[in-house]
């Protein structure tokens, strides 16, 4: 970090990485990656701040990319004001690029690798406000578009448009990794933050959010990531915070489209709830015991079409800091 002035810092980095995978499944690949990054701050005031950001990455698997960032911030007493836009980019994971590449006579409606995926990338604006209603209580909202070029999803492909197809059923349909060229997201996030003392050591916290959301491609596909995601998402959150004793229960609604593929067996229902518990307590200052509850009241459900989530499952867990 090289800090020019009391209103102005800037940063700079690189990055270089080698990725590899080897299995029965998508066959043995590795990719090499380098990437450079800048980095500044700009306060021309008390009230304003300026984030910039710039990288450029080069990747055996998509070639060379450029991703521009810009936030912007205005703080005035209880409200502060924010906006941002940049670009990012993601590049084909092994199991989009190869899964099932490898397995003979694949079973119909399974996920089927394209090793020409494309890297997809995007453009995001959003603009928001933080609003602090009460000394214990914040109101957040955030309004976001997002413009995506070839998206990467899985798509209901017949066996005969699917040029790595020699391990198909001649004319059974799979769903093939795609590069969806042009999708358009449009979103709102509202959320509110409650925060309040009981008593000398105690506190209890509680936040409710609402996420809108909606997905459009010009060339009308249905695949499996832009027709599972939630349309509309409620989610809340209690924390007790009691001397050395911590308690916190988290839930969410989901709406979606419903969908079944008979092929498969797999349904996704058009909506659920899920709930999960945490307990956690420090015997010492640097040693604790925490115990999780997921999935709190069983809940039957799918994420992505095909993929069963696990019901109830509990978990523990030590926590230690030197």
């Amino acid at each position: 970090m090289e800090v020019l002035n009391d209103g102005l810092s800037v940063k700079f980095g690189g990055q270089i990485d080698r990725r590899s995978v080897e299995s029965t499944d998508r066959g043995n690949h590795d990719d090499l990656h380098y990437g450079a990054y800048a980095m500044g701050v700009l306060r021309p005031g008390k009230h304003f701040n300026l984030t910039g950001s710039m990288r450029l990455d080069y990747d055996e698997n998509y070639g060379l990319e450029f991703t521009p960032q810009l936030n912007v911030s205005c703080m005035l007493s209880n409200l502060t004001l924010r906006a941002s836009a940049g670009r990012s980019i993601r590049a084909a994971d092994y199991t989009e690029r190869y899964v099932s590449y490898n397995l003979e006579n694949l079973t119909p409606g399974r996920n089927l690798g394209n090793p020409f995926l494309e890297a997809e990338s995007s453009w995001s604006e959003e603009i928001g406000l933080d609003y602090r209603l009460a000394k214990y209580w914040q109101l957040k909202a955030t309004g976001f578009l997002r413009q995506s070029a070839n998206l990467i999803d899985y798509v209901p492909t017949n066996e005969a448009d699917i040029p790595n197809n020699q391990n198909l059923q001649k004319g059974e349909e799979y769903f093939y990794a795609t590069n969806i060229t042009d999708v358009q997201t449009q979103g709102v996030e509202l959320e509110s933050w409650i925060s309040t003392p009981l008593g000398q050591n105690a506190r209890l916290q509680w936040s409710l959010g609402y996420t809108w959301l909606n997905t459009t491609n010009e060339e009308d596909v249905i695949s499996v990531y832009i027709s599972s995601h939630a349309r509309h998402l409620f989610t809340t959150n209690f924390i007790l915070e009691a001397g050395n004793l911590e308690l916190a229960l988290n839930g969410l609604y989901k709406e979606r489209p419903a969908r079944q593929a008979a092929a498969i067996n797999a349904r996704l229902s058009p909506s659920y709830q899920l709930w999960n518990l945490r307990a956690g307590y420090n015997l010492t200052p640097q040693f604790g015991l925490n115990l999780q509850a997921h999935n709190l009241f069983a809940e039957n459900y799918q994420d992505i079409l095909g993929a069963q989530m696990p019901g109830r499952w509990i978990m523990g867990g030590v926590k230690f800091k030197l």
